[in-house]
């Protein structure tokens, strides 16, 4: 999303060189509706991001992708269209308030997943990446690119240029659809982790504690502090291995694992194999 943020520094040049507009003047119009959309889009950012998990429980990053998708048409018409057309203006607002609508959602998204003891330095690490990764890089391909159709003589470098960054732009839209559903999925998973461990612990006692006792918004700030991890065992080595690994004759050993898990009741078929290969 930042990547077009930072090709959007060329925009001032754009509306003076391509679509014939004074430079002060633009500057001043621009700058008011920057003002004015940019701090709605950062209310329907962040109020919009609060209510549409709160009423679906998916994930802000979903809310993203809506407001992406919708203003998508726009964003691309606007590159198109002469300065005197309706969709043009429509567009240098819609470009302001989408850039509003980001942070809220985005940052609320990073915080609340990560742990409060790294929370300030990964959002850091956060802001870092947007600027060199996003906007930094955004500028240069850019500046490279329009001086590269400026010199085969393009009429509209600028337009190209900004259209093209545009588009590539979009890649986000199913990123953020991917991260809003993941966002859904794992909380669930989480959740789920969390009520199987409390039975199983709580299975001996008289009068059993369920998680579904205590208050969902209690339940809900607990789980942000449990980080939870998805990989796959791709090969182990223990003690066991290693002393056959020490047998007269032995070259190598393999270890394969049919189920493993946490709980007692699963079953466990562990083979040992032991030879030359």
């Amino acid at each position: 999303f930042h990547f077009i943020l930072g090709a959007a520094t060329f925009d001032q040049l754009w509306y003076v060189q391509e679509r014939g507009f004074d430079k002060a003047e633009i500057a001043q119009i621009t700058g008011w509706i920057g003002i004015t959309a940019g701090i709605a889009g950062n209310l329907f950012g962040g109020l919009g991001g609060d209510y549409f998990l709160k009423k679906t429980g998916v994930g802000r990053p979903m809310f993203l992708f809506l407001v992406m998708l919708v203003l998508a048409p726009v964003n691309i018409a606007y590159r198109l269209v002469e300065p005197d057309h309706w969709v043009f203006w429509l567009g240098v607002g819609a470009g302001f308030f989408q850039l509003g609508c980001f942070y809220g959602p985005t940052f609320s998204t990073v915080q609340e997943l990560v742990p409060e003891e790294i929370r300030a330095t990964v959002v850091a690490f956060y802001i870092l990446l947007l600027n060199m990764a996003g906007v930094a890089i955004g500028v240069s391909l850019a500046g490279i690119y329009i001086d590269y159709l400026m010199a085969i003589g393009n009429p509209e470098p600028y337009t190209q240029a900004l259209l093209w960054f545009t588009v590539i732009s979009l890649a986000a839209i199913p990123l953020f659809y991917f991260a809003g559903r993941y966002y859904e999925t794992d909380k669930a998973r989480l959740h789920a982790l969390v009520d199987r461990l409390t039975n199983h612990h709580e299975a001996p006692r008289a009068e059993p504690w369920a998680v579904s006792d205590a208050p969902e918004s209690f339940v809900a700030s607990q789980l942000k502090g449990i980080v939870g991890l998805r990989f796959e065992i791709e090969s182990l080595i223990g003690k066991l291995s290693h002393r056959l690994m020490q047998l007269h004759g032995v070259k190598g050993v393999r270890v394969k694992i049919a189920k493993l898990e946490i709980f007692e009741d699963c079953e466990v078929a562990i083979r040992m194999e032991t030879g030359q290969w």
